[in-house]
């Protein structure tokens, strides 16, 4: 005989399940049964994304008044900011005892209340598309753990960031995602955002600025920063401090350069040169990378002034290139016990020249095991130039994976690619040859 197992847990096991949902489905569960009619208004949270306006402001006020005699544990909201009770709600939340806090206004922007500046029990806190005054108080959140700030407006500047940081003792990851916004009339000043945390592990920042203007300056110094994300298009300046425990790092910025087409503006300043240099080598011991097309167009126009620091604990690396640009192997010069390369030439240029590589770099010599093209024009004599250099100078290498770019590739050209594979001189007897093309996987024996 069947037997509803679920109905037979205790309340406060079901409630938490049911935390878990979305509260559109958390009050679906009301039909189930006389067990479950009213079990949604004994769930510790609230979960809408984007609800009705028709009877919205008295659904939350009946919620909120069924739980304000026990701690919420969640208060997650996507609408709107035009309510009359919004900031209300979101308040009183916070004066409940949340744990999470979620808001998003899409496009009402409204001030956040004050109160969450001294929450005593957020564990986690994430803002989309809202405004944070500057705090009245002294920022205090000594369990929150995550924050996420997307789009937030500052009423004054981007010292709020780092009054809210400075006020996490136990802040483990911080997303900040910011927009470049001109407001009329105001004047627009140089701001230095800086990211100062004991305990912080992950990083992500994202800032979408005007390339004509390098309004922000970003300072980093964080001992125990484990990830580090860094994308831009108009931040000024990047300094690192204390970054040795850092294992990971993805980064998409031109630094404090201009880009246009294939010109680069070198600075005459040696202080100005050294921006990079310094940033490299506060980054040095990092042990996964990943860099975008344009860095890696920085940083090669940047190996001609000097050398870089070595990334002797580097031993992944993931990066994205044009098809001619080899001028990426003067970046690996300086990986010397790289193992894994991964590199995407997807990134699509209308000129393409041959370049002939004339050195080694000392991880195809002793180190480089596992190598993998992305993107890959096999057609063209380029394509077939790049897999049969590291083929031919990777000693120890013991994997050559390969994706072609086009799938329009007939099966007897597939054929003929791997007989001419099978044709190319491999300086390690134990590689591998790995070919994916036209929904098909070619192995070498």
């Amino acid at each position: 005989m069947d037997c509803d197992r679920i109905s037979e847990l205790p309340d406060c096991l079901l409630t938490q399940i049911l935390l878990y949902l979305p509260t559109k489905v958390s009050v679906s569960t009301s039909v189930l049964s006389k067990r479950w009619r009213f079990l949604w208004l004994m769930v510790p949270g609230l979960d809408l994304e984007n609800p009705p306006t028709k009877c919205f402001e008295s659904f939350i006020d009946n919620f909120m008044e069924s739980n304000h005699k026990s701690r919420m544990q969640k208060f997650s909201i996507k609408s709107p900011g035009d309510h009359n009770r919004f900031v209300d709600w979101i308040e009183q939340a916070v004066v409940s005892g949340i744990h999470q806090l979620s808001v998003d206004t899409i496009y009402h922007c409204i001030n956040m209340p004050h109160n969450i500046y001294q929450s005593k029990t957020l564990v986690s806190l994430k803002l989309a598309r809202v405004r944070l005054e500057d705090p009245e108080v002294v920022v205090s959140l000594p369990c929150l753990k995550n924050m996420y700030l997307e789009n937030v407006e500052y009423h004054s500047n981007l010292l709020i960031i780092e009054k809210l940081i400075s006020g996490c003792p136990v802040l483990e990851d911080v997303t900040l995602i910011i927009k470049y916004r001109h407001v009329p009339g105001k004047e627009e000043v140089s701001q230095l955002l800086r990211v100062r945390s004991e305990f912080l592990k992950s990083f992500s920042f994202a800032y979408n600025g005007r390339p004509d203007r390098k309004d922000y300056a970003v300072e980093i110094d964080a001992a125990q920063l484990k990830y580090m994300k860094f994308m831009d298009t108009g931040c000024g300046r990047i300094v690192v401090k204390n970054l040795s425990s850092l294992f990971k790092v993805d980064l998409d910025t031109a630094f404090d350069k201009y880009v246009y087409g294939r010109r680069i503006w070198i600075p005459k300043k040696l202080s100005m040169r050294d921006v990079i240099p310094n940033f490299l080598t506060g980054i040095s011991s990092v042990r996964h990378m990943i860099i975008s097309y344009r860095t890696v167009r920085i940083l090669h126009c940047y190996s001609i002034l000097g050398p870089f620091p070595k990334f002797d604990n580097l031993y992944r690396l993931e990066a994205k290139i044009c098809s001619y640009m080899f001028e990426f192997l003067t970046f690996l010069e300086r990986c010397p016990n790289l193992k894994t390369l991964i590199l995407d030439f997807g990134y699509n240029v209308t000129k393409k020249k041959q370049i002939e590589v004339r050195y080694v770099p000392r991880c195809l010599l002793v180190s480089l095991e596992y190598v993998e093209f992305k993107g890959l024009i096999w057609e063209e004599e380029i394509g077939k130039k790049q897999a049969r250099y590291f083929l031919e100078n990777s000693v120890v290498l013991k994997k050559l994976r390969l994706w072609c770019f086009r799938d329009s590739l007939t099966s007897k050209q597939d054929s003929d690619i791997s007989k001419e594979l099978l044709t190319f001189t491999k300086r390690s007897p134990e590689c591998q040859i790995i070919m994916h093309c036209h929904c098909r996987t070619w192995r070498s024996a």
